[in-house]
């Protein structure tokens, strides 16, 4: 719908995971025998279904999860080769989510065979008994031998995800984590504070008073101080999240921070596409994954009902604008106010109350959030848009 030139997105959801973890709100099933064979077709079905909602120039594949470490490289390379063929295209970048303990140097040179050249690890702690209040299933041990996996197998682009604000972590647990970090010298890291998402188990957790969150104060100091830790080490800190050696910024997550154009593949994958800026279309396949597959790997064709999609909204003008005012504020260079979607809107007087109060500056037609505003991206956002 962009135009052939336009940047294209491609995420691969596999849902599939060791166990559950309390903090996540992921679409995630525990499957001791994932159907590989199924779930390779299923994809190659969906993908040709969707194609003709596509336009664009292939720019990055995404694998996410779950776990999408559990599939063997074999699955992954069928998957790069289905997309690949369907949209034409040789993607700059080829991420694959990896957990510690799910990946071995041999596992790790298949999934650089098969086209994979970035793997982001989730080692979310350092610290092993935050590990298990995590409920992750690795130890700190695995992490480090992970990391150094991936270097011998080759990856010149490795990521590693941490949480910080964990009950119970303090101020030192975090310093000890960033040492680990930048002792491994990754060209990107994430890092997220704990979010209490509703429906999960350290949501009621909270409710209950079993598990107490880290106070405001507490998590405001952390993120400052990893932001002095990572920067005063070389790297940029270009969204609000993430940090990134120069050149070594996530393409694909920027698809969402940009509004490129994206198709979600599997089950409950989210799909955005748009017309210009004029107007859009999201949707999320069906979640269960047992009803994904016996949907889509027949090979029938698909549309959009009840039983293929969970949701599927039209977007205006206007929701394109407020989509791409919260997640551009984010970003370290703020938005351009002089390009679209921007300057069809008179957003002049939100921006300016944004310089009042701190939160952003301007710099010529850019609105660049300061750190505060970071710190602040939601209440920012709010105020910019109309």
């Amino acid at each position: 719908m962009s135009g052939p030139e336009a940047p294209l997105g491609v995420y691969v959801h596999i849902p599939y995971c060791p166990a559950v973890c309390p903090y996540c709100d992921f679409n995630v099933a525990v499957r001791s025998q994932p159907p590989w064979s199924d779930f390779v077709a299923a994809i190659a079905n969906e993908l040709e279904q969707r194609r003709p909602e596509l336009d664009g120039r292939l720019q990055s594949i995404y694998f996410g999860g779950g776990t999408p470490s559990l599939a063997p490289p074999e699955t992954i390379a069928a998957i790069i080769d289905a997309v690949r063929d369907s949209l034409q295209g040789d993607p700059r970048e080829v991420t694959l989510e990896a957990n510690p303990g799910t990946v071995t140097r041999a596992s790790l040179a298949g999934y650089r065979a098969a086209g994979v050249n970035r793997v982001s690890l989730g080692w979310q702690s350092t610290h092993d008994h935050l590990l298990v209040l995590l409920g992750r299933t690795h130890d700190a041990a695995a992490s480090r031998a992970a990391a150094i996996a991936v270097r011998e197998a080759g990856f010149a682009a490795m990521s590693i995800d941490l949480i910080f604000a964990v009950p119970g972590q303090s101020m030192e647990d975090l310093e000890v984590d960033l040492d680990a970090v930048l002792a491994m010298s990754p060209e990107h890291v994430s890092l997220y504070g704990l979010t209490y998402h509703e429906g999960t188990p350290f949501f009621r957790a909270r409710a209950r008073g079993t598990v107490t969150p880290v106070d405001e104060a507490t998590e405001a100091a952390m993120f400052t101080r990893i932001a002095e830790r990572l920067t005063g080490s070389a790297y940029r800190h270009y969204e609000v999240s993430n940090f990134a050696k120069p050149g070594h910024e996530a393409v694909h997550n920027a698809s969402y921070w940009q509004g490129t154009p994206y198709l979600g593949l599997g089950p409950g994958a989210h799909s955005f596409v748009r017309d210009g800026w004029t107007s859009g279309v999201r949707w999320e396949s069906v979640r269960n994954p047992e009803r994904y597959l016996a949907i889509f790997k027949k090979g029938r064709p698909v549309g959009f009902s009840p039983d293929e999609t969970t949701f599927r909204e039209q977007l205006s003008a206007v929701d394109l604008l407020r989509e791409r005012i919260l997640t551009g504020v984010r970003l370290i260079d703020g938005i351009d106010l002089a390009a679209q979607p921007f300057a069809s809107f008179d957003l002049a007087r939100g921006a300016a109350e944004a310089v009042k109060r701190g939160l952003a500056r301007r710099d010529g037609t850019r609105l660049v959030p300061t750190f505060a505003g970071r710190l602040q991206a939601d209440t920012l956002a709010e105020l910019v848009a109309p």
